[in-house]
């Protein structure tokens, strides 16, 4: 049975005010194991990631690999490798979809790490190196001296935008819903056009 390499993609964050400035940070902390990251995995020409929003719906998704939205790419990292043949990976992504929905993302205990350090590890039985998600780790080791809901953006505790929020995903209606929305509207702009 072939291998197929398991990468993980690692990013710096970006935020709207300065896209550039987690990168800046990044460059100093990495060299201290810490950083603010990003991070989706590699395998069989696609990378999955999760992320939140306030949608119960799945928070996972698909990208072209080194593309992920609101993240500037910084380096690739060999995993493992996998026996799993794509399609096995799809209905392991399918099981994690179900179980990552948008409104779990927890800044600090369920963020996009965990979630490719779970995959990480179901496909290749290695983790993903932990400087990847220290800084999560440490803030919720501080989390009394954080402002309150600080590591949940998209509780009923977080109202206001003054916090920090994760990049929102999308709802992503199921494939049955998205065909009958895609049927409805080929059928007003035909009826339009008569």
């Amino acid at each position: 049975m072939e291998k197929e390499a398991v990468y993980l993609n690692v990013y710096d964050l970006k935020i709207p005010e300065d896209p550039t400035a987690v990168g800046r940070w990044n460059s100093y902390l990495y060299w201290g194991g810490l950083g603010l990251y990003h991070s989706g995995v590699q395998v069989h020409g696609k990378e999955y990631a999760f992320g939140g929003s306030a949608c119960s719906e799945t928070g996972v998704f698909s990208v072209r690999p080194r593309n992920a939205p609101a993240a500037v790419f910084r380096e690739s990292l060999l995993v493992g490798y996998t026996e799993m043949p794509a399609a096995q990976v799809d209905s392991l992504l399918l099981d994690l979809a179900a179980a990552y929905p948008g409104n779990s993302y927890n800044l600090l205990q369920r963020n996009c790490n965990h979630f490719a350090d779970e995959l990480s590890v179901l496909l290749t039985g290695n983790h993903a190196p932990y400087w990847i998600n220290r800084m999560a780790w440490l803030g919720s080791q501080l989390k009394c001296v954080l402002p309150e809901g600080f590591d949940d953006p998209f509780g009923a505790s977080n109202s206001s935008s003054e916090l920090l929020r994760a990049t929102p995903v999308f709802c992503i209606p199921s494939i049955d819903d998205a065909i009958e929305e895609s049927e409805a509207t080929q059928n007003s702009s035909s009826d339009d056009e008569n």
